[in-house]
């Protein structure tokens, strides 16, 4: 039924969601959009006792008052609320006394003139109406609103009153969002099998990141459709649009620290930290917590996709493929600007989700191969430091450089750095001979007191006299003939811990 979706796109668009639900070519029977509005004779705001405006009812604003409400409800013959059974639905952040043809419905909370004697109203309330008392034709409807116990001020506070097929709104709502389940779902795998990936793996902070997104997404969702699932007074509506708006920025920033963290930008802090500031600029000036929540997750995107860019221009191929993905994400979003914020817009977010788990799965298998490698050298240079009393090896290494081959004893090597096509072969005595072949196959013809410690560097154990750390996790290894060779960050806590 219109109804039910009027009351669904009230739950994501509280502030202009009043442009659906005075839909004229609806099904159900809607509130005509002019009604008289007058303070209740009661109120303590006197200056306004005797005032009463003609105004459309999605603009009327009970926040902080308690107003008379009148206005008709215009029913054509043989429409289904007339045969019963019948129903009168009220949406929005109010407490409210219903009269329908003179005639008592219902109470939602109780209005009152002050915080002390209102008593709230549900969110979303429905009413049996008796047959007989909807007629054909006009309905005079007196609704008595007051709304003292929210501490948001919105726009339009007033989402739905019409008539329909009676029903429990949180059943129809319920109905509408059960798609929902597969992206929370997909969300929520996903959170948890990055952090324990994460977790066992003993990866750095930004590995967190996405299970951070993911977590921060699903949390969302949960309060965007809770309004579906559990009925709740109308003050817990502040904290729901607090939470979403929370949940909008969250996840925003995360996503824009994951592609800080993925690219290379130096000053990392300092565009994450300027990316805040632009994004709370942003939330500030936005309109309306609709505007606040788009503003909190939109500029976060536009940033990343900004910094993608600029590093995609320099050829960066991963930032190439992030620039695509983002922008896509983007379009596709706009596509459906109704929707935004909607279960379709949580569709899109899982996509991207999966995109990067898929790209993260990547990364920890490249890491994980290297760890092995790592692992591998590692596992050698302890033989070899358990075994330091082993005579060095007195074989000779056939070195061919521009124009010659020569012969060079092993154990006068002192390390080989890799130099392009070249390794540079450094000697005891100071002195470097240049070797036309490759650091990977220089690895396998050395013996087993060679160890490769860096990507560019073989170092010949016999020769380490002492380690060092650097600020950076790194390290160097300091040799005998006062030479020194750096230390990869992986393969350090184990060379550290064996010549302890």
């Amino acid at each position: 039924m219109n109804l039910i979706m009027t009351v669904f796109l009230g739950l994501f668009l509280g502030l202009v969601s009043a442009q659906v639900a005075v839909d004229q070519n609806a099904g159900y029977v809607n509130l005509q959009e002019n009604v008289q509005v007058c303070f209740n004779e009661l109120s303590s705001d006197s200056s306004n006792h005797d005032a009463c405006v003609s105004e459309t009812y999605w603009k009327v604003n009970p926040h902080k008052k308690d107003l008379l409400l009148h206005g008709i409800f215009k029913v054509p013959e043989n429409h289904p609320v007339l045969k019963g059974p019948a129903g009168f639905f009220i949406s929005g952040k109010v407490a409210s006394e219903i009269y329908l043809n003179d005639q008592l419905i219902g109470f939602n909370g109780k209005p009152g003139v002050d915080a002390t004697e209102e008593i709230p109203g549900q969110m979303d309330a429905s009413f049996f109406v008796p047959q007989g008392v909807i007629q054909v034709g006009d309905n005079v409807l007196k609704l008595r609103l007051s709304g003292h116990h929210g501490f948001i001020e919105l726009r339009h506070p007033i989402h739905v009153i019409a008539l329909d097929v009676y029903q429990r709104p949180q059943n129809s709502i319920l109905r509408y969002y059960w798609p929902s389940l597969l992206p929370f779902g997909v969300l929520l795998i996903g959170a948890l099998y990055l952090f324990l990936v994460a977790v066992f793996r003993r990866q750095q902070w930004s590995a967190y990141l996405l299970p951070l997104m993911s977590l921060l997404a699903a949390a969302q969702l949960f309060v965007e459709v809770y309004r579906g699932i559990v009925g709740y007074a109308y003050p817990f509506h502040d904290i729901r649009l607090l939470l979403i708006l929370l949940f909008s920025a969250g996840f925003g920033l995360s996503l824009l620290a994951y592609v800080i963290t993925l690219l290379p930008f130096k000053n990392k802090l300092r565009w994450f930290v300027l990316g805040c500031i632009v994004m709370l600029i942003s939330v500030f000036l936005a309109g309306g917590f609709d505007g606040k929540s788009t503003m909190a997750f939109l500029v976060p995107v536009v940033l990343s996709i900004v910094m993608a860019f600029y590093q995609a221009i320099k050829l960066q191929k991963q930032a190439i493929h992030l620039l695509v993905v983002l922008n896509v994400f983007l379009i596709v979003i706009f596509a459906a600007p109704s929707q935004f914020l909607d279960v379709y817009y949580f569709y899109i977010v899982a996509f991207l989700l999966m995109y990067l788990f898929v790209q993260q799965a990547q990364v920890f298998a490249q890491q994980e191969q290297q760890r092995m490698v790592e692992q591998a050298r590692a596992d050698r240079l302890q033989m070899i430091i358990d075994q330091n009393t082993e005579k060095q090896d007195s074989g000779q290494l056939k070195v061919t450089s521009v124009g010659k081959i020569e012969m060079i004893p092993i154990h006068q090597i002192t390390f080989c750095k890799g130099a392009g096509d070249y390794v540079e072969l450094m000697l005891k005595d100071g002195s470097s001979v240049l070797h036309g072949g490759s650091l990977n196959g220089l690895e396998d013809e050395l013996p087993k007191t060679f160890l490769r410690v860096h990507r560019s560097y073989i170092v010949n154990t016999a020769m380490i006299e002492s380690l060092q750390r650097n600020s950076s996790g790194s390290g160097q290894l300091l040799l005998n003939n006062h030479q020194s060779v750096p230390v990869s960050r992986r393969i350090l806590p184990l060379v550290r811990k064996e010549l302890a």
